[in-house]
């Protein structure tokens, strides 16, 4: 989404980011989906205009589950964080930070927050999926040539808490 808002915005977004975003608008998640087809799969979500986190927060709501994100894991496009540091956002991420009230967020910084929240067009595919299947997926995922990252852990909810996603 910022990116995509950077282009908008004349001479905000230069030619090898710009490069990256269009190439990684072209890749089929398809690609990914067809990778994990013999690994189980208890949820699965294609990340678009709620961005990362309401998309998180969605699985969480729907399984009764938290979940503990490592934001240092998260693959970004190159630029994202600098485009966010120069004020470039998209319109849906005011209304996407209403996520956050179910997020504790204390120790992440507010460009990351921007990101976390900026809606998706093409966003990749995010699987919950076992401890034990993660090595074997990650294996068939990278094969496959997808751009695949552990970002988080599932947690029992903690039904005193309103917090669905700690970040850190």
């Amino acid at each position: 989404g910022v990116h995509l808002a950077a282009m908008m915005q004349t001479g905000k977004l230069h030619g090898p980011w710009l490069d990256t975003t269009l190439t990684h608008l072209l890749v089929s998640n398809r690609i990914a989906q067809h990778a994990m087809q013999d690994i189980p799969v208890h949820a699965c979500t294609d990340v678009t205009g709620f961005g990362l986190l309401g998309h998180l927060h969605e699985i969480c709501q729907q399984s009764h589950v938290a979940m503990a994100i490592d934001t240092d894991s998260i693959p970004l496009l190159p630029g994202t964080l600098s485009l966010i540091e120069k004020g470039v956002s998209s319109t849906l991420n005011e209304a996407n930070r209403n996520v956050l009230m179910h997020c504790d967020t204390q120790q992440v910084a507010e460009p990351l927050l921007t990101l976390l929240c900026d809606p998706q067009t093409a966003g990749g595919l995010l699987f919950s999926i076992p401890e034990a299947a993660l090595a074997q997926a990650l294996v068939q995922l990278r094969e496959a040539g997808v751009n695949a990252s552990e970002i988080g852990k599932v947690l029992v909810k903690n039904n005193e808490s309103s917090r669905d996603i700690v970040l850190h």
